[in-house]
């Protein structure tokens, strides 16, 4: 089934009903056609980055993506596909050597961590994920959490995407990497961390801002704040403690 789909054939003919967000078919298969279409979109998003490695091909990224989603899915069939998982998947392969390591990082990672939980949808376990970060914004930014709490915005329309996405989709390449080596190193407490950094660089416009332009803000930090504004807040917080 791999080898049957050539992705520069599939980009060439379906790319412009892709941007133009039309629906098409490309098999039988409902999953395997979304997995294609997102490993398109996440190829397409990845390359405004100018920091994105160039030392793989674009079509041997799609192919190595689309081997390591479509292989998880056989070694773990009681994860729901999410388009989370693409996203995931290229910042391995971005950063190894084959796509047989990617793999085997990421499973190391997926299996180890809170994200089967997330991908399996424990509804116990994401509550308490999002009950520890209401109670971190009570702590830590009061006046957001009483904003966003009459707002309506509650931590399952943004959080939740966030750890999803391991922050993928969140900031610049170069930030996710040192996001996720802090990760690797510290636990689930990152993720949090960044969370609570990410709302306190920007609680004075978040503050001030409709609900519409809040939304979009949580969806990936504006270009006018520097990573390093991002990590330096995280070292004032303390989570970590909290957290254990």
């Amino acid at each position: 089934k791999i080898e049957q789909i050539h992705f520069d054939k599939i980009e060439e003919k379906y790319g412009e009903d892709l941007k133009n967000k039309k629906q098409f078919t490309l098999s039988s298969d409902f999953i395997l056609d979304q997995m294609i279409k997102d490993i398109i979109k996440a190829k397409n998003f990845f390359a405004q980055d100018k920091d994105i490695p160039t030392n793989i091909t674009q079509q041997q990224l799609m192919e190595d993506v689309f081997k390591i989603v479509r292989i998880f899915k056989l070694y773990r069939p009681d994860i729901l596909y999410d388009k989370s998982l693409v996203y995931i998947a290229m910042l391995f392969v971005f950063n190894s050597e084959n796509y047989f390591n990617s793999f085997l990082n990421f499973i190391n990672v997926f299996v180890s961590s809170f994200l089967v939980n997330f991908f399996s949808k424990e509804e116990l376990v994401i509550d308490n994920y999002t009950s520890f970060f209401e109670m971190l914004l009570e702590t830590h930014l009061p006046k957001i959490k009483a904003h966003f709490d009459k707002l309506e915005i509650t931590p399952c329309l943004y959080l939740v995407k966030w750890f999803e996405t391991m922050y993928t989709k969140t900031f610049k390449y170069k930030t996710v990497l040192r996001i996720w080596d802090l990760f690797l190193v510290k636990g689930e407490s990152v993720m949090f961390s960044v969370a609570i950094a990410f709302l306190k660089l920007q609680q004075d416009d978040l503050l001030n801002l409709p609900v519409s332009e809040v939304f979009r803000r949580l969806k990936r930090l504006p270009n006018k704040y520097r990573d390093e504004y991002l990590f330096s807040e995280m070292e004032d917080l303390d989570i970590e403690r909290t957290f254990r």
